[in-house]
């Protein structure tokens, strides 16, 4: 069966040490119109997901911030449950006070790629 993916994405500036094979990873703010991998899951500057692998630094690379986008799992996430980043730009779950971008819409296993749902970050204040 065919996906079809419904998503807003942006092209940014590679920032050095973002790893070339990055695809479908969490992505955060450098600098201006620059990018690097997520890595703190307190970080306000998270702003989406990898939508292509980003080459060398001052290449471009496509940024997913709205819609159903596949993204790299660094953890079991309960499905619908919120997610945020790991250490390694990979979607784990979320915790009280961290930045969540958004929801897995099956349950995740570390190490595999899965479609979210994604939306433009905010910090999560706990259980609902």
């Amino acid at each position: 069966m065919a996906e079809a993916h419904i998503i807003w994405t942006e092209a940014f500036i590679v920032q050095s040490g973002f790893a070339s094979g990055a695809q479908y990873h969490i992505a955060r703010f450098a600098a201006a119109n620059t990018v690097n991998v997520a890595s703190l899951k307190t970080d306000s500057a998270i702003c989406g997901v990898t939508q292509t692998k980003p080459g060398n630094p001052g290449e471009n690379v496509t940024v997913g911030v709205l819609g159903l986008s596949k993204v790299f799992a660094g953890g079991t996430i309960s499905a619908n449950a919120y997610a945020t980043t790991d250490g390694s730009g990979r979607a784990v779950a979320a915790g009280s006070g961290d930045m969540v971008f958004g929801r897995p819409l099956v349950t995740t296993a570390a190490g595999n790629i899965y479609t979210f749902i994604i939306f433009p970050p905010v910090r999560w204040a706990g259980a609902i």
